[in-house]
């Protein structure tokens, strides 16, 4: 689980949602904006409409939440950066070390475009 900080409000996802740079990959769908407060945070956003119950999106949103954690070690991006990761149904049978490879995917994208 990430600490307090690393984590996005509900205000913050929001502005998020609304001005954020939105990057696909095959299992991610990812917004992501970079913020002037020193720190990295994340959220994650699993929509009912993948027909799981809530008992399985919440492990998937564990197991999400748990990449994104191991993630500050691989990364070497400079800047600080708000992110919502929106799952699609074929990350429910994928394993933590295949969420955190497309995550790490995700980034380097992003890391690119700005």
């Amino acid at each position: 689980m990430l600490s307090k900080q690393n984590r996005l409000r509900k205000n913050d996802v929001k502005l998020l949602l609304k001005k954020g740079v939105k990057i696909k990959s095959d299992n991610f769908f990812a917004i992501i904006r970079a913020n002037k407060l020193g720190v990295n945070r994340f959220c994650v956003i699993i929509s009912k409409k993948l027909k799981l119950k809530s008992v399985h999106r919440t492990q998937l949103r564990r197991k999400i939440y748990a990449a994104a954690g191991e993630i500050y070690a691989v990364l070497k991006i400079n800047k600080s950066f708000d992110a919502a990761l929106c799952p699609n149904n074929q990350m429910t049978t994928k394993k933590s070390s295949d969420i955190t490879k497309e995550i790490i995917k995700i980034f380097k994208k992003w890391e690119k475009i700005s």
